[in-house]
């Protein structure tokens, strides 16, 4: 026998409104040699009430360039075996923009994540540079729904910028962080010993992050990288610790108190001179890295709000010469390809207004520490300003014949 029901005459429809708010809480804490068995960071930071599981992926290039950090590892975790279970020896991964372009990556961690029996009271630590942080935080963002992940940077741009924040993803057809998630990690612990192995290109590269920063929130920074360039380029501790402290609590506080860390909205301020800096990536087939392609970013954007007579001619040259003063690029031909008689760069813009949703929303600045949004650009002002910027570019090159 069949029992059928309906419902006639519906006048109105029910609704349950849910509403509910959840505190996120971690720590970004700054240190000197994370593994060294006298360090109790690490320790104190893990929930120690009982014994821990833990998975560790790491760039191998930090594996190799680091001195014994394996033998390290090991005698930290056997020195706190009462505390901490390493489920296998650390997971080497290749680091660079190319790993997020692979998703068999990120079926491989899973597939340990599951291996290892890696649950939600667990913990992933993930030791690389910004596209590491981005793979693995993704895949612990994402396995049984989340588990606890430590961040441990291991680079100036992602111990002053990409790692301190909670965002995740990896690239498909060919658009940057196209898969991707919000997700606070369970702590941040920069190891400024970790930077010590850096090349003097990669270290350096990573402040044009702490430059817009300082361009859209803190004209004291600004004016303190613009009068250390040498202090930087020589790295000298006291000095560069600094400004990656500064730039990350600066990057903490807008998330937590600006109300938008997840991005809701349609505009991105800390995406600052982005829009151009994630194309030019991909057209370089990423050979021009994240730390430059922002440098350049940083530079069109300036000149644009430069020619657009928002911001004053001195505080533009302020910017440009702080740039190339820490040997950070201004412009590549990747601004300038053409294709069907159309620039090819100004793509960028509606990727990035995609990426977000809603109405295109860019930042300029009117002053060093002060930014504006826009909705609307003038492309013929971008050219000018691109021209402008190879001009300089040029004659940068001629002097250093």
């Amino acid at each position: 026998m069949n029992v059928y029901y309906s419902i006639k005459n519906i006048k109105y429809m029910r609704t349950i409104r849910q509403s509910f708010q959840v505190t996120f809480k971690y720590n970004i804490i700054f240190t000197h040699d994370i593994f060294n068995i006298k360090n109790s960071t690490l320790i104190k930071t893990l929930n120690t009430k009982n014994k821990k599981k833990i998975i560790i992926f790491i760039d191998k290039n930090v594996y190799k360039t680091n001195e014994n950090i394996n033998t390290k590892i090991k005698d930290y975790i056997k020195n706190n075996e009462k505390y901490i279970n390493l489920v296998c020896d650390p997971i080497l991964i290749t680091g660079g923009e190319k790993i997020k372009n692979h998703y068999n990556l990120v079926k491989y961690a899973y597939k340990l994540i599951d291996v290892y029996k890696i649950c939600r009271q667990s913990y992933v630590l993930a030791i690389g540079g910004g596209t590491l942080l981005d793979l693995i935080g993704f895949v612990a963002s994402t396995a049984h729904r989340g588990i606890k992940l430590i961040r441990i940077p291991t680079t100036t741009l992602s111990q002053d910028d990409s790692g301190v924040g909670v965002k995740n993803g990896i690239n498909f057809t060919n658009k940057k962080n196209f898969i991707g998630s919000f997700s606070t990690p369970y702590a941040v612990i920069n190891d400024f010993n970790l930077l010590n192995s850096l090349k003097d290109e990669n270290f350096i590269e990573g402040f044009s992050e702490a430059i817009k920063v300082s361009l859209i929130k803190d004209k004291k920074l600004f004016f303190l990288i613009k009068n250390n360039t040498n202090e930087i380029l020589n790295r000298e501790k006291k000095i560069t610790e600094k400004i990656i402290y500064e730039c990350a609590k600066i990057h903490a506080k807008h998330i937590s108190k600006k109300g938008d860390p997840f991005e809701v909205k349609s505009s991105r301020p800390l995406d600052f001179g982005h829009w151009a800096a994630h194309k030019i990536e991909s057209l370089s087939k990423y050979k021009i890295s994240h730390g430059k392609s922002v440098a350049i970013g940083l530079a069109l954007d300036c000149t644009y709000s430069y020619l657009l007579k928002l911001l004053k001619k001195d505080d533009w040259k302020n910017i440009i010469t702080t740039i190339i003063k820490l040997t950070l690029p201004i412009y590549s031909k990747e601004l300038s390809f053409i294709e069907n008689n159309k620039n090819v760069i100004f793509n960028g813009l509606e990727e990035f207004r995609e990426h977000l949703g809603g109405k295109l929303t860019i930042t300029l600045i009117k002053s060093i520490g002060e930014k504006i949004e826009t909705h609307h650009i003038n492309k013929n002002i971008y050219e000018k300003s691109i021209k402008l910027l190879k001009k300089l570019n040029n004659t940068i090159k001629n002097a250093n014949k």
